[in-house]
């Protein structure tokens, strides 16, 4: 899985011509693909052909209910960010792992969620790389277990995440 971004899409975003963006790929010499004349990059090309700056951010996607669209609408947000040269890390804290099943990754030999906090494991750890400028920390089952762990260790629930992913925000500015 390689997601790429058509240059139509960027230079609509960007509110330019198609063929200036073209020019733009050319005279810096990026690295594009052409298939049925259209033209499509992905994460490197578009952080710097798009350039944007992004300020690093948090978004969560949960509800009780299954079904709802969680782990697609997640997947599909952080792609995109990608595409639009965000650096984007996906953390997947459902037992059943239907967003680390998405991003065809094998999470049985990296450290989860409730490793990191338990045995005090840096984040860094357990990233696994998805694709260029996305990736994942990956579940599984044993994040069942992550909640009542929390709560029976009396560690606020919103302090323990902020605390180790406040690292990686930092060190992406």
């Amino acid at each position: 899985m390689e997601p790429k971004m058509l240059l139509s899409e960027a230079a609509e975003a960007l509110n330019v011509t198609p063929q200036a963006l073209h020019n733009q790929l050319k005279r810096k010499n990026l690295l594009s693909s052409k298939s049925r004349n259209r033209v499509y990059f992905g994460y490197a090309t578009s952080k710097e052909l798009l350039g944007l700056n992004f300020h690093p951010q948090i978004m969560s996607f949960q509800i009780v209910k299954g079904g709802t669209g969680k782990t697609s609408l997640c997947l599909a947000v952080g792609i995109r960010a990608c595409l639009y040269g965000a650096r984007t890390l996906l953390v997947d804290l459902d037992q059943q792992g239907n967003l680390t099943k998405a991003c065809r990754i094998a999470s049985h030999n990296k450290p989860i969620m409730i490793e990191l906090i338990n045995q005090r494991i840096p984040i860094e750890e357990g990233i696994v790389p998805v694709f260029d400028g996305l990736d994942i920390l990956p579940s599984r089952i044993e994040n069942a277990l992550l909640d009542s762990n929390l709560m029976l260790k009396r560690f606020p629930l919103d302090r323990v995440y902020r605390e180790m992913i406040s690292p990686l925000k930092k060190s992406m500015i």
